[in-house]
């Protein structure tokens, strides 16, 4: 037993297990939860104490009750006792690229020269997080302790639970108490920590009888009657720090621990910390209450200099009372001041009338402010405050609710501006608090912020600034699904603003733009489309947005391919656009899917990698989720399907994690072709049914795209009729919304086909309209699928004639895969005609081809053809490349090119253990013992591919040491 505690030993046995699945590597989480009292903190020392026995370097911090809007209070306690003493070569290790992405939790530069800035801040901050824990646990490994995380910050809790999901394979414990029964879900983050399946949770239970006896011999020196451990023991419930209350209480007041006490300690009981305290203090001098309100004020930030100011003594005064009330069990002995127990603080501050709580909080904030103390320490106690009608109240509340937003706190800035509505804003200072409190809404995905945000935009008089408004109304607007309210909105704020600025005039036509898939607002576009078309050939730089969002509305309409051209080459200009805007954009986005629907995989998925490379330096995870996920479309598109799937799995995983939801439809969409490619139906069958998209985003490229998926689902499940039916649904929206280019989706052809036997003459129709737009837009793609279709649906040589040239057309594409699938029909065609001999050579290459490309469902039928046309091929081995999974090639290739572990981790936003686990599999199936033998093995085995493997190699994946 640890001295001082009592039948404690199952739960230090738990944790001592938490500790030593750390030191061994694996990581270790565990949660210690219940009520006030029963002795959590308690658990958590004996922890540092079981962690420094094993050489493990220990961060500990607290939450407080009036710390919650306190933004990464909890994390700069954790770190920066370490982080600012660090130097020199120290300094470096630790800080990396990655790890300094952490440095707004701080408010100071970790690294010179900082990272990129980026409006995927938290998401930033929270990558930057993970890797200076990883990294300081590289030299010892690491205990991070969190005591009353309940009352911890929305922006600290969020780094917490990011990190007990990754906590495998790191040699990090991670240990946090929680209080039962108060309001545990006040903010989500709370929940998830509470709830992580990977947690150990220690639920430490109230003393028996016979440890309630022991602490009461400890705390009198003299042992009890059994009376009298019955009556405590029933009037606390066995509660630690009950029991040492009341047992202090009794021994002061001179009651004697025998038969005849339980009607004294009946009527302590219910009142027994305010009754100790009151108590105590009365024997102290008259500064000590004061003092003690004071911190019970201030909370973890009662410096010396505060508190006095705040009791109204001088400071040697004091500092004489906190001598005290640390005699008297009250303070712990230390500075800040703090309570020696949460529960005494509570206390405290609860026993004080809410009128001299909301005065006190008033004068904490000016003390704070007159001190130069950080806006967050001021804005903190003027949410506690009643409002007083003072405009220098409003202006602090915006400073820390602007810095908090700048921090990636955009909750904590929520809270300080709702409080500075509840002052008597100046009229003409309303609509920007109403703006950005909207704003701040809007980055933490509240409803509210449409509310907020049409207020300012109401109440704001200048065009320009209603304009500016509006830009942030769209965005929020957009978020619930209101779209055509949306368009509506934007129609009106540039008429509004007419010539008197540019920019932002360039700004709103561009998001107008890309709403373009919109059915309520196709016809109109295509009207507006020339006035487009000039404002886009202005020099302002803000016209290179709205260039790409005009690439992607031509290339779904199938205009002028050497226009997209232009306007993609112009709008990314030369980088420029990506260094300014961020990966984050989805103009940028916009680029990729243009480029892809022209038939130019190789330009799209440079652009697409040159996303990754922004995001990856920046730490953005909204900019590698659209980086990730339009490189797997350009894969997919090429049949390069083992990397489609690897980008695919990822961005998948990303999207749901960091709830990117109108993302994930597009990512699912692609690895679910994948999966049917491989004859992984049931996954794919899983995949494309657990993904909802609400109502109101039903008329956008997300929900045709996904129904495409599910379309395909059904039929590989032989439900035919179903599947003609999603068609039908695919075909009506994209036509609603005016896309009629076929390299967008060939709806056309896949339901032509599935007609053919009921309704030959709709499905004959149907093909030939595709096959009029597939040759308008130019794309050997389109018209090798729109052929291959009408090949299908024809009989004799005339089916034949049309299949060969669709095989013909395709392999003029990069569309690998579609020319494997158009080979294979043609090989069959041929066969059924009984031209066998003919039919080997389309069947042979096409069977290589579907091999390559990692298509397991066509190799298999391009076999079977060719087996009937009496050709015996061999079959392929699964050894070597073809053996690994798309995610273990990813971080072969990744090793292989001479990036470590920890880079390919951090690129790929997952674990270094993750890392590991796939290079130990791929080690085995590839015949290798090392890192060394990597290149010469995936080389050997790709110099194989024929020219269809498309994917990164070795090199144009990776990030070369230094660059991530």
């Amino acid at each position: 037993m640890v001295e001082g505690l009592f039948e404690r030993e199952a739960e230090l046995e738990l944790l001592a297990g938490t500790v030593e699945a750390a030191f061994g590597g694996r990581g270790g989480y565990a949660c210690v939860e219940g009520p006030p009292g029963i002795g959590k903190t308690s658990l958590l020392t004996a922890a540092f104490g079981l962690g420094r026995e094993r050489g493990m370097q220990v961060l500990d911090a607290r939450g407080g009750e009036l710390e919650r809007e306190f933004p990464f209070g909890v994390v700069r306690q954790l770190f920066e006792p370490i982080v600012v003493g660090l130097q020199g070569d120290a300094r470096e290790r630790v800080v990396d690229a990655a790890a300094a992405l952490a440095a707004p939790a701080f408010g100071f530069a970790l690294a010179k020269g900082g990272g990129m800035p980026t409006s995927d801040l938290a998401s930033a901050t929270l990558h930057g997080l993970y890797w200076l824990t990883s990294n300081l646990s590289a030299d010892r490994p690491l205990l991070v302790a969190v005591d009353d995380a309940q009352w911890g910050d929305g922006a600290s809790l969020q780094f917490l639970v990011y990190l007990a999901r990754r906590l495998e394979g790191l040699p990090v414990a991670l240990i946090v108490a929680l209080r039962d029964g108060g309001q545990r879900d006040w903010i989500a983050p709370l929940a998830e920590l509470a709830s992580t399946a990977s947690r150990c949770v220690v639920r430490p239970g109230g003393l028996s009888a016979s440890a309630v006896g022991s602490v009461l011999e400890r705390v009198s020196g003299v042992a009890p009657d059994s009376a009298a451990t019955v009556a405590v023991h029933r009037a606390t419930g066995g509660n630690p720090f009950l029991v040492s209350e009341l047992t202090g209480m009794l021994v002061g007041d001179g009651v004697p621990l025998d038969r005849d006490v339980s009607e004294r300690v009946g009527a302590l009981a219910p009142r027994t910390v305010s009754r100790s305290i009151m108590v105590r203090l009365a024997s102290l001098g008259p500064a000590a209450g004061p003092v003690l309100r004071s911190v019970a004020i201030l909370g973890e930030h009662a410096e010396l200099r505060y508190v006095a100011a705040l009791a109204a003594v001088d400071r040697r005064t004091a500092s004489l009372a906190a001598v005290q009330l640390v005699r008297a069990g009250l303070l712990r002995d230390g500075l800040p001041m703090a309570f020696a127990h949460p529960i005494l603080r509570s206390t405290v501050y609860a026993d004080m009338p809410a009128a001299e709580r909301a005065d006190l909080h008033a004068r904490a904030a000016g003390v704070l402010a007159d001190t130069g103390a950080e806006p967050d320490l001021v804005a903190g106690q003027l949410l506690h405050a009643a409002p007083a009608g003072e405009a220098r109240v409003v202006a602090r509340l915006r400073a820390a609710a602007g810095a908090a937003v700048a921090r990636g706190a955009a909750e904590t800035a929520v809270a300080y501006l709702r409080r500075a509505l509840a002052e008597p804003v100046d009229v003409d200072q309303r609509p920007a608090v109403l703006h950005e409190l909207g704003r701040a809404e809007t980055l933490i995905g509240e409803p509210a912020a449409v509310e907020h945000l049409g207020q300012a935009r109401a109440l704001a008089s200048d065009p320009v600034q209603r304009g500016r408004y509006a830009l942030e109304l769209a965005g929020s607007l957009l978020y619930v699904g209101e779209w055509p309210e949306v368009l509506d909105l934007l129609a009106v704020a540039t008429e509004e603003l007419g010539d008197r600025d540019e920019s932002l005039r360039l700004r709103l036509t561009g998001l107008r733009l890309g709403l373009g898939h919109h059915p309520s607002y196709a016809a109109q576009l295509d009207r507006e489309l020339p006035e487009f078309l000039a404002l886009a050939r202005s020099e302002n730089p803000e016209a290179r947005a709205l260039r790409l969002y005009l690439a992607l509305l031509l290339s779904v309409r199938a205009e002028d391919t050497d226009q997209v051209e232009d306007l993609v080459t112009t709008g990314l200009d030369g980088g420029a656009f990506l260094r300014e805007e961020g990966s984050e954009s989805l103009a940028a986005a916009n680029a990729v899917h243009a480029l892809v629907h022209l038939d130019r995989f190789d330009q799209a998925r440079a652009t697409a990698e040159a996303l990754l490379a922004d995001a990856r330096t920046r730490g953005s995870v909204m900019g590698f989720v659209n980086g990730i996920g339009t490189r797997a479309l350009t894969f997919l598109r090429a049949g390069a399907l083992a990397d489609a799937e690897a980008d695919a799995r990822a961005a998948v995983t990303l999207t749901r994690e960091h709830r990117i939801f109108l993302v994930e439809p597009f990512v699912v969409a692609y690895l679910v072709c994948v999966l049917l490619e491989r004859g992984e139906l049931a996954e794919a069958e899983v995949l494309v049914d657990e993904v909802t998209v609400p109502d109101g985003f039903r008329s956008l490229p997300c929900w045709p795209t996904l129904l495409e998926a599910r379309a395909r689902v059904r039929l590989a499940r032989g439900e035919r009729s179903s599947a003609i039916a999603i068609w039908r649904e695919v075909g009506e929206i994209w036509d609603r919304g005016h896309v009629c280019n076929p390299n967008v989706s060939s709806w056309r052809s896949e339901l032509a086909l599935l007609l053919a036997e009921d309704d030959p003459a709709a499905a004959r129709n149907l093909v030939e309209h595709e096959l009029a737009l597939a040759r308008r837009a130019g794309s050997s793609r389109a018209v090798g699928l729109a052929l291959r279709a009408r090949g299908l649906l024809a009989v004799g040589e005339v089916g034949l004639e049309d299949l060969a040239a669709a095989a013909s057309a395709l392999e003029r594409s990069p569309a690998t895969l579609e020319h494997a699938r158009a080979l294979t029909d043609l090989g069959a065609a041929l066969r059924r005609c009984n031209r066998r001999a003919e039919a080997r050579a389309p069947l042979a290459r096409a069977r290589e081809r579907a091999h390559h490309c990692g298509a397991l469902v066509l190799t298999e039928r391009a076999q079977a053809e060719l087996r009937a046309t009496g050709a015996r091929p061999r079959r392929f081995a699964l050894a070597g490349i073809d053996a690994l999974t798309a995610s273990e090639q990813r971080v072969a290739n990744l090793a292989a090119s001479g990036v470590s572990n920890r880079e390919i981790a951090q690129q790929l936003f997952v674990t270094v253990n993750t890392v590991e686990s796939h290079l130990r599999h791929a080690y085995l199936k590839l015949g290798v013992h090392s890192r060394g033998e990597l290149p010469t093995a995936l080389s050997a085995e790709l110099a194989e591919a024929d020219g269809v493997r498309v994917g990164p190699g070795l090199s144009s994946l990776a990030c070369r040491p230094g660059q991530c």
